[in-house]
């Protein structure tokens, strides 16, 4: 008799590099925590699985929804073919303001700009430098041809809004253009119907009462389904949950 899951554990990323942070994870360790879940029959869903799971769909018992935040040039270096060698997938969560155009990296290049450390990757971002270490259209195109990555949004500014102004009216307003030009170049890029954004913890409540207008007109079925999706996906993350301690290297 086939078993269901009663629950779909979240795990969040942002780094996988060989340089420590508290944001990052070696090669090493996520390739052997990719490698337990594979040899444990762990089956990795996508945002649409993850969507009609908590909508009451059924999925395998031993789910689990991988997401990793900002879009970092070492997520396309190091967990990319990692994913790909034990067949799995994850969500990558792009802030659109810092991806650009240009072809995809050849090895050493990438390999060198993705040992920076977290602090050293927001300075360049800040400074006007995010290609140094973000990933291009192109690499998101190689991804999403490999069946690795599928892409939403993390806003386009990456911006704290709710530290950043102190007027209600303003505040709404920022996010809402924020979040409504992610949408649209993600759709312009990648076409389709983009149907989930991973806001920041200080806009998270405002965030997901503006979900159904980002998403368009929709059903009001959709509009739980997805406001749901948006809740337990940011909690889960912002909590940090982790499976580090359960897993094995063997």
């Amino acid at each position: 008799m086939e078993s269901y899951a009663r629950s779909v554990p979240v795990v969040m990323y942002h780094h996988v590099s060989p340089s420590p942070g508290e944001l990052s994870i070696t090669p090493e360790h996520f390739e052997s925590q990719m490698r337990w879940l594979a040899r444990n029959g762990y089956v990795t869903l996508t945002a649409d699985e993850f969507a009609c799971f908590l909508h009451g769909g059924a999925m395998p018992e031993k789910s689990i929804l991988l997401t990793f935040d900002d879009g970092y040039l070492d997520n396309y270096v190091h967990a990319h073919p990692c994913l790909a060698r034990y067949g799995l997938n994850a969500i990558m969560f792009l802030v659109t303001g810092r991806v650009h155009d240009g072809p995809a990296r050849s090895f050493l290049s990438r390999a060198a700009s993705a040992e920076r450390s977290h602090a050293e990757c927001e300075r360049l971002v800040q400074i006007g430098q995010a290609d140094d270490v973000t990933v291009r259209w192109s690499e998101i195109d190689v991804m999403r041809a490999a069946g690795t990555f599928e892409f939403h949004s993390h806003t386009h500014s990456h911006r704290r809004w709710g530290q950043l102004c102190t007027d209600p009216d303003s505040k709404i307003h920022r996010i809402r253009t924020d979040i409504e030009t992610s949408k649209r170049i993600l759709t312009e890029k990648m076409g389709g119907h983009q149907s989930i954004c991973a806001g920041q913890k200080a806009i998270t409540t405002m965030t997901i009462s503006m979900l159904p207008e980002w998403l368009g007109s929709s059903t009001s079925t959709q509009r739980a389904t997805l406001n749901a999706t948006f809740r337990v996906a940011t909690r889960a993350r912002f909590i940090a949950w982790r499976i580090t301690a359960r897993m094995e290297s063997g």
